[in-house]
């Protein structure tokens, strides 16, 4: 065991009892800075996370890097959530998150997601309901622009008939929604597991309603080439 004397100097960043923002996966959350001390690997902090839903009744109190623990008043400056992993990261935690959250779902009969990087969407999954497309994508602005989520409308658009979902790490403001919405394309903010609760409420949501559609209108698999 390391050994773990207090850090008593307020200078090197937040001291104890200050409201801080924590950087935890790909999110940044809010809580308070309950103990700080040096080990062997250096500077360490716990800090008591706020509640971030409902279903949280114990305030979950993690340990990290000092480095990775920002005064809350600083929150404004710091990079957008999840900005700080590479895409291909962003993608393989998003793939992670879709498979728990589709396993769940098990009334649509879904099957395993394949990758799909020649086609106009990244991952496919049939399901007992018709086919489901995602497209992840990955960005350094905190808001997903009006300009790409035009583009993305226009690239699914090729697939009419299927769910489309876009999942990425920023927020979708009222201007991106409007250019997604007339192709039926279903935005979701996904930054840490503890999005899954709004993957899954969307992904659920999406097939319900797609299930009731009239049979003439049924697609299966043969409609969503894997290829240009």
């Amino acid at each position: 065991m390391p050994e773990r004397t207090r850090r008593s100097d307020p200078n090197l960043g937040p001291s104890v009892g200050e409201r801080v923002h924590v950087r935890w996966g790909l999110d940044l959350l809010p809580g308070l800075l309950i103990e700080r001390y040096d080990s062997s690997s250096g500077g360490r902090a716990v800090v008591r996370l706020d509640p971030q839903g409902p279903g949280d009744a114990e305030p979950q109190t993690v340990t990290v890097p000092i480095s990775e623990v920002h005064p809350a008043e600083d929150v404004e400056e710091l990079d957008p959530p999840g900005t700080w992993i590479s895409h291909s990261e962003y993608e393989h935690e998003v793939v992670r998150a879709l498979s728990r959250v589709l396993r769940r779902i098990k009334w649509a009969d879904v099957t395993k997601l394949e990758h799909s990087p020649d086609a106009r969407y990244d991952y496919l999954a049939d399901t007992s309901r018709g086919p489901l497309v995602v497209e992840v994508k990955y960005s350094h602005r905190e808001d997903f622009t009006e300009a790409r989520a035009g583009e993305v409308a226009r690239q699914l658009a090729a697939h009419p008939a299927a769910l489309k979902f876009l999942v990425s790490n920023a927020r979708f403001p009222d201007r991106s929604l409007r250019r997604l919405a007339p192709g039926r394309v279903m935005p979701v903010t996904w930054r840490s597991p503890k999005d899954d609760i709004r993957l899954d409420k969307i992904i659920r949501a999406a097939l319900k309603e797609f299930g009731s559609l009239d049979e003439r209108d049924a697609v299966t698999r043969r409609d969503l080439p894997l290829s240009d």
